[in-house]
């Protein structure tokens, strides 16, 4: 839910200003701040055109009391803390723009396969080696 939110948030930064967009993006470190932050979120929905992630907001979370919003939002808030604590993730993931280009190494794969390089990932641990 708060994902959609920020995807189409971004889509719409992008779409508004096609030069310097990009690099004012949300992360999905920003997750919490959408949960918790009404103010934050309502401004985030304004310029959204999806009228389903409109309705699941206005209809679904925001009439919640606060004891329900809480329950669930403390598993999400707990888990995207867990992994912004971690010193790489927020690195690759904290950025509004990617300095990663994973297409560079399809279309470069004789780099990676040379010997050389290797390009070893576990998103269970959270580790790029």
């Amino acid at each position: 839910m708060a994902l959609l939110l920020l995807v189409d948030a971004n889509e719409w930064l992008v779409a508004a200003d096609p030069t310097g967009g990009r690099d004012r993006q949300y992360t999905v470190l920003e997750v919490p701040r959408v949960l918790e932050d009404d103010r934050f979120r309502r401004r985030l929905l304004t310029p959204v055109s999806d009228a389903q992630i409109q309705a699941l907001w206005r209809t679904y979370f925001n009439p919640l009391d606060k004891r329900f919003r809480a329950e669930i939002i403390n598993p999400v808030q707990t888990k995207t803390y867990k992994f912004a604590a971690n010193l790489t993730a927020p690195a690759i993931v904290g950025q509004s723009r990617s300095t990663i280009d994973p297409l560079s190494w399809v279309r470069n794969m004789s780099a990676l396969s040379d010997g050389q390089r290797r390009l070893l990932a576990n998103g269970q641990s959270q580790q790029v080696n």
